[in-house]
């Protein structure tokens, strides 16, 4: 008898982790309720995502969450990912995978990593930047200071009307302090 649904066991037959996977950006999360991990690594090329790999020491119904969000994002483009919501994301695993039974903490740690690797991949193009303004959006080039003096209010306003928080997401905490400081200071 199987030990996970056919479903799962195909995923996690597919999640190849050798070295080759993970050249690129790559997250790790844990998760405190079992002790287990997750790397999730993403190679992005020419504002896409061409592949990733997963490494993890738990269960099948983490491997099997972190497979399927390679799976969904393989050939994305950045400014496609609108932000990566972990709702959304926790809502198109359990779409593949069907329901998660109690394991949904397990997917949850999946998205975690993910998003870290995102991050990691945005700390590198910062790295590799050489413009004389801020960076702040690495998916589509905006600048600290065009949000800064764009008198917008929110970070849902400036994705919408910037674009920046839209692709990968992992500039969004940064538009919320950008704004904040912006309103303080007008005050």
């Amino acid at each position: 008898m199987p030990v996970y649904p056919e479903k799962l066991s195909d995923l996690i037959a597919k999640v190849v982790s050798n070295d080759d996977d993970f050249a690129g950006s790559t997250g790790r999360a844990a998760s405190f309720e079992c002790g287990c991990t997750v790397e999730i690594c993403i190679s992005i090329d020419a504002g896409k995502v061409a592949g990733g790999g997963v490494r993890s020491n738990g269960c099948g119904y983490m491997v099997a969450s972190a497979a399927v969000m390679i799976d969904l994002l393989h050939g994305a483009e950045l400014r496609e990912l609108h932000g990566l919501e972990d709702s959304d994301l926790l809502n198109r695993v359990e779409a593949r995978l069907g329901s998660l039974a109690g394991r949904r903490r397990c997917a949850e740690v999946c998205i975690a990593s993910l998003h870290r690797a995102f991050e990691s991949h945005r700390a590198m193009t910062l790295s590799e930047y050489s413009g004389e303004v801020a960076l702040i959006c690495t998916c589509f080039g905006v600048s600290e200071e065009a949000i800064a003096v764009s008198g917008l209010t929110t970070v849902e306003d400036v994705s919408s009307q910037l674009m920046a928080g839209r692709g990968c997401g992992s500039c969004r905490g940064l538009i919320e302090e950008i704004i904040d400081g912006t309103s303080s200071a007008s005050v």
